[in-house]
Order: structure tokens, then sequence, then C-alpha cells
């Protein structure tokens, strides 16, 4: 996840999308899941760089693909560093070629 989060500092709504197979779900908690890396580069086009996301994970299991990631999340303000919401997040990832790309990704959070 250190690369979404990287491309998401930076405002790159493509960079993230990046990060997603081709055939990727991405299971917002409040909204219809958003399905296709093209889907998903739109859907937070609105948000890339408005937020400071960090992950912690967890655990990575599997020892193949795919692999499966969770932890926890936070989001902060990017001019205060002030916290705005929690949560956490799971990921599958799948090997594609040589790159590791998200196949599922979903979380659940509270805003502070």
């Amino acid at each position: 996840m250190k690369a979404w989060a990287t491309a998401w500092g930076r405002g790159d709504a493509a960079g993230v999308a990046a990060c997603y197979a081709p055939d990727a779900v991405l299971m917002h908690p409040a909204k219809p899941a958003v399905v296709s890396r093209a889907a998903i580069e739109q859907f937070l086009a609105g948000g890339v760089g408005k937020l400071h996301v960090t992950f912690e994970p967890a655990a990575v299991v599997g020892s193949g693909s795919p692999r499966f990631e969770f932890g926890r999340f936070a989001d902060r303000d990017p001019v205060s560093g002030h916290e705005v919401a929690t949560g956490t997040y799971s990921v599958a990832w799948v090997r594609e070629g040589e790159q590791w790309l998200i196949r599922f990704h979903g979380w659940n959070s509270a805003a502070l």
C-alpha cells in the first residue's frame, strides 16, 4: 500500500489506479462497489491529495497469489496533521506478471 499512499499524496489518481488490477473491485463503506481500474480512477480522482493517508498492515496472509492484507489506516489533514478518520482496511493482492496488484479493496472508517 506504500505505492498507493505515495500516489495519493501526490494527487495522482492515475498512479493510485495503477495499483489496481484491470478488473479490480473497490468497496467503499457507504457507496456501491466500483468495478474496474478505469472506474476506480474516476471515483478516486475527486479525493486524491486532499488527505494524508497512512496504512499500518497487521498481516499479509498467503504465500502465493492471491495474498490477503489487512490492517488499520488513518486519514490526516495535510495542513494541520490532525487525524480526521481512522479505520480498518482489507486488500486482496494478485500477481500479474512481475507486479502485485490490488484485486479487491475495502475499508470501514469512523470520523473522529
